[in-house]
């Protein structure tokens, strides 16, 4: 089992529109959903003799 914890990342489900997202990703404050998809499929792309528990992934540029 790995568990994925994602920092903030531009969808819909995010509280702001579209052109700050945007903004967001170029400033490097936001990823974009296709940087998750990346290290899901690192994830899962290891040996069978290797697990990822734990995957944590933020922009490089969140405050948090």
């Amino acid at each position: 089992m790995t568990l994925i914890e994602p920092g903030a990342v531009g969808t819909d489900m995010q509280p702001v529109s579209v052109p700050d997202q945007q903004e967001k990703e170029e400033s490097l404050e936001m990823m974009k959903a296709e940087d998750i998809a990346v290290a899901i499929l690192y994830a899962l792309s290891q040996p069978e003799r290797c697990d990822v528990a734990e995957l944590k992934i933020k922009p490089h540029l969140q405050i948090i």
